[in-house]
């Protein structure tokens, strides 16, 4: 019996426990970070399964009974042509190494791996090559360059310090600004506000991380606090930064800051911490600065926010930078919808 595209369904929340256990079997299990689901029956059993979420297709599995009938294939090409419709043509797929071979065959190619346990392609419109070639355009002419990789949702004083630490230390510095939009602060106001408070440096360079560095892609972990499995995708993560970011932008050193209040940042910086010396990249982690006995931080800004505080209630934990955006038009309904969603970011 061939299965095809017209076999492919839609699944719903009744489908929840089938998904679980046909996962289970292939030693997987359902993300939290899932916005639709996909998936074959025979004989009113679940035997295919594969979701997505942003651009990222997902827990893929096949049952045991089925392998070898098209079934992965024919998940994996609804999951694109859904993302289509939607006007996504650039697509990845984070699974186990055993699958890659198949999805080579769909034109997906290997970004990175971790040994044996996962495996990031993409495929679609665009690569990481690409993305490589416009970090070199911007490459820095200096024997040394320090990168630091923020979200900074808002910049506090303590990513400023973190900053300028690298920036003394190195002499030249690369700043990656998180560009997944899961943050009250959206990613061209962060960088805005990295941009004006950093003005006056020399050799300093602000980049998007765009999909590939602290992404739903390579970290998904760090937006839905799916501990148990934050290493494996903080090692992930790690190795696409050395394998491409690394020679593209010639950094020497990164540098990151001291993470006392979240496990997820914690165990990304332990990631970094094994793999970065190893392949010849200094790793260095500056202490967090504090203000009245409590280490700054970006969630300590939102959460005075949240709770009815305004510009002046967070000027001493903030750069001028930020402060000057935050009394802003723009930075007041930032604000304002901080106080509507109750969210960590």
């Amino acid at each position: 019996m061939s299965f095809g595209k017209k076999d492919v369904l839609r699944l719903s929340g009744k489908d929840l426990e089938a998904v679980k256990k046909l996962l289970a079997a292939s030693d997987l299990r359902l993300d939290s970070a899932v916005e639709t689901t996909l998936g074959i029956k025979k004989d009113g059993e679940l035997v295919a399964t594969g979701s997505v979420f942003g651009n990222v297709i997902k827990c893929l599995a096949v049952a045991e009974s089925c392998r070898g009938q098209g079934m992965a294939a024919t998940i994996v090409t609804a999951l694109i042509d859904y993302l289509a419709d939607k006007g996504i043509h650039h697509q990845f797929i984070y699974t186990k190494p055993q699958t890659a071979e198949l999805l080579n065959s769909l034109g997906f190619t290997e970004i990175s791996r971790v040994d044996d346990k996962v495996v990031l392609l993409e495929g679609g419109m665009g690569t990481i090559n690409d993305w490589c070639q416009e970090l070199s355009a911007k490459r820095l002419p200096c024997e040394r360059a320090a990168c630091v990789v923020v979200n900074a949702n808002p910049l506090t004083k303590g990513h400023l310090h973190l900053l300028k630490t690298a920036h003394e230390a190195e002499g030249a510095l690369h700043i990656l600004v998180v560009s997944t939009e899961k943050s009250s602060f959206p990613g061209k106001v962060r960088r805005k506000i990295i941009e004006n408070a950093t003005a006056q440096w020399e050799n300093t360079v602000i980049h998007r991380a765009g999909e590939y560095i602290v992404s739903m892609a390579t970290f998904p972990a760090y937006f839905t606090r799916e501990e148990d499995v934050a290493k494996l995708q903080a090692l992930l993560d790690v190795k696409v930064f050395t394998q491409y970011v690394v020679p593209a932008l010639g950094i020497s050193s990164r540098y990151v800051g001291e993470e006392p209040y979240c496990p997820i940042t914690s165990l990304y910086n332990q990631a970094m911490a094994e793999s970065l010396p190893q392949a010849g990249i200094g790793f260095h982690i500056i202490p967090r600065i504090a203000k009245d006995g409590d280490a700054i931080s970006a969630s300590r800004v939102r959460q005075i926010l949240r709770d009815g505080g305004e510009a002046e209630d967070v000027k001493g934990l903030v750069p001028e930078a930020t402060y000057d955006f935050l009394q802003s038009p723009e930075g007041k309904e930032v604000i304002a919808n901080i106080r509507q969603k109750m969210s960590r970011h």
